[in-house]
């Protein structure tokens, strides 16, 4: 749901945003009166190459800033961005959009609580971070800007829009890189022919030669597992001073840096448990493991090296010379690694569980397990065929009592492997065990890559992989991709039969079918008592509560007063709704030359730049002759196809 909330929120408040402003406030941008005042401001306007520079974006005198939209642009010369994050309240909601070749960053932002207004003198509503890469002047500055209020009035249509704020744009920021860190230090130390040669504390030389025979000397330790003495001879090479790192020294240091890592993750030692025989966690090991990964992240961030990661533990579980089937944790463990913001990772061969920071209780020591089986123990239905089963166990650890943990605080992830039959991979998904109800429960956010799913989970118990298919007599003449769609969408328990082992693949869709595809498809939360947004949407049709959940996340947006559920989907009206779907409507529209379609002229003004981006991005292709026929009521069948290519990409 989260991921959904992230795509389509910053749509639905561009949309507002651009909808609110008459002509003459489109750009919401003037040079006098006493209008609000949006600014940059750094932490500094001088800094040496490799640095992390600091900018913040601030509106001063503003009073009920509800949503605001700007791009900033910057010197990709001389500057590399690193983040781009709302404050101050406000979020993205995933809407960020990066063009590092154009040096430009698009910040769509709402404000979390509606209800916060006030006039403040000065708010930061972003922060972004740049790495300077090279000496030289650089600029950065705010444009597009387009602001509104949560104040709202009719427009000329009648229809309801959002008060536009004018606001005055300073700037823009320059940013002087100078070519090193430290005064008197080349750009490039790597060099021979450098004349400065800094020394470092431990009377180390960084210059070429032995920037050079430190990173064979560490390289010789990692190759003898001698992890303690070159986390120690990274740190004091670099405890100072940050060096002008060549590009090929650079990408030397970068492989370095994530070998060690990369050995540091593996690197805890595993005892056991005599009452048990469950695998046990070395304190001294973690402890070393987990400060030195942290560490070295840092100081990485710090020298403008690229090998940021994910923070993590891997503990193998299941190798040949000791295998363990459960872990058991202590509490101050746990908090170890929360505090540190670590992620464990335990693998039995090809199975992982990944223990998030916030996935266990930390009351109470705890102990995890995960087994497979390929034999069947819970009862299926005709249409599912078991391959696998996963159980996973949680349980709290209190002296010689277990107490299983039904309901997890967090969420932890599983990584599954299996076989299957090939051309059968598109029938498979994630099933969970429901001990109420005594049936399987499909997982929707359970992805497969390359012979594994992966997917959040939050609660122990048993999840399988099993094959899901319906014989439909009616679709073996179909072409193999739509025969193939129909399946997919099947198994993915998102579209269903139309009754005595019928597909009905020619039958045409109406616009309440398609938009409960997308609610499926997105997983969208249903609501159980909607308002009632559209006069021809009766309370407790079957369809009004997706046509609601639809309408909340900007997807389908109706005449104003009806959105006629019955109606056949017109080929127009999908590409829209599915473009709304991907918050991409209107973007990167390709529609001159070779690349109209042929009937271009029938495709009415208000679908053009939907169908020509779902075009660009492969979701639709039009016939033979190159037409796409806009005004044609779409299929049960295309309708699959469609939605699995937009399935696949997303």
């Amino acid at each position: 749901m989260m991921k959904w909330m992230r795509t389509t929120i910053p749509a639905i408040m561009l949309c507002l945003i651009i909808a609110v402003a008459s002509p003459a406030e489109a750009d919401a941008v003037t040079k006098g009166g006493n209008e609000s005042v949006i600014s940059l401001k750094a932490e500094t306007s001088t800094v040496s190459k490799g640095d992390v520079v600091k900018i913040k974006v601030s509106v001063h005198h503003v009073t009920d800033l509800y949503g605001i939209q700007f791009r900033v642009k910057y010197d990709a010369s001389k500057l590399a961005l690193k983040e781009a994050v709302a404050v101050g309240g406000y979020n993205d909601f995933g809407g960020k959009k990066t063009d590092a070749d154009n040096g430009t960053v698009l910040l769509p932002l709402l404000r979390e609580q509606v209800s916060n207004v006030s006039e403040v003198p000065a708010l930061d509503i972003a922060e972004l971070s740049f790495t300077a890469h090279e000496a030289g002047k650089a600029t950065v500055e705010l444009l597009e800007i387009k602001a509104v209020s949560t104040e709202s009035f009719k427009n000329e249509a009648g229809l309801k829009d959002l008060k536009a704020i004018t606001m005055i744009v300073q700037g823009p920021l320059s940013i002087s890189v100078q070519g090193s860190t430290n005064p008197g230090v080349p750009s490039n130390p790597d060099t021979p022919s450098s004349p400065s040669t800094p020394v470092n504390p431990g009377g180390q030389n960084t210059a070429h030669g032995d920037l050079t025979k430190a990173l064979k000397e560490i390289e010789q330790m990692l190759n003898k597992r001698q992890l303690k003495e070159a986390v120690s001879a990274v740190s004091s090479l670099f405890a100072k001073e940050i060096p002008s790192f060549s590009v090929d020294k650079r990408t030397q240091w970068e492989a370095t840096f994530k070998k060690l890592i990369e050995d540091l993750q593996r690197s805890v030692a595993l005892g056991t448990d005599s009452s048990d025989g469950s695998a046990t966690i070395n304190d001294e090991s973690l402890q070393f493991a987990v400060k030195s990964i942290s560490d070295l992240l840092a100081l990485s961030k710090r020298l403008g090296l690229q090998t940021e990661g994910d923070k993590l533990i891997i503990l193998p579980l299941a190798s040949n010379t000791k295998p363990a089937t459960s872990l058991h944790m202590t509490p101050e463990q746990m908090v170890l690694l929360e505090k540190n913001g670590m992620t464990m990772v335990l693998e039995w061969g090809q199975s992982k569980v990944k223990v998030y920071p916030e996935s266990l209780p930390k009351k109470s020591a705890v102990r995890i397990s995960l087994s497979s089986s390929s034999s069947t123990v819970k009862g299926y239905s005709n249409e599912l065929r078991h391959l696998v089963s996963y159980n996973l166990d949680v349980s709290t650890v209190a002296g010689a009592e277990n107490v299983s943990v039904t309901q997890l605080p967090g969420i932890m992830g599983l990584v599954l492997p299996f076989k299957a039959v090939d051309g059968q991979l598109h029938k498979l998904g994630v099933y969970e065990w429901d001990e109420q109800t005594g049936s399987w429960k499909y997982m929707r956010n359970a992805k497969q890559t390359n012979g594994l799913y992966e997917l959040g989970v939050n609660k122990p118990g048993t999840y399988a992989i099993m094959e899901y298919s319906v014989d439909y007599t009616d679709i073996q003449k179909l072409y193999n991709e739509a025969k193939h769609a129909v399946e997919a969408l099947t198994a993915k328990h998102l579209m269903f039969g139309t009754g005595e082992g019928k597909f009905s693949p020619n039958q045409e869709i109406t616009r309440a079918e398609f938009t409960s595809l997308l609610v499926r498809a997105m997983n969208l939360e249903v609501p159980t008592n909607t308002p009632n947004v559209f006069k021809d949407v009766k309370a407790g049709a079957w369809y009004t509560g997706e046509v609601y959940a639809a309408w909340k996340a900007g997807i389908v947006k109706g005449n104003g007063n009806s959105f006629q559920p019955n109606e056949k989907l017109t080929r127009e009206q999908m590409a829209v709704m599915l473009m709304n779907a991907t918050g991409a409507a209107g973007k990167s529209a390709v529609s001159e030359g070779h690349n109209k379609f042929r009937d271009d002229d029938q495709i009415s003004s208000w679908a053009k730049e939907a169908i020509y981006s779902a075009k660009e991005k492969g979701f639709i292709k039009g016939n033979a002759l190159h037409h796409y026929s806009p005004k044609e009521h779409a299929s049960r069948s295309e309708a699959a196809i469609i939605l699995l290519r937009w399935l696949n990409q997303i």
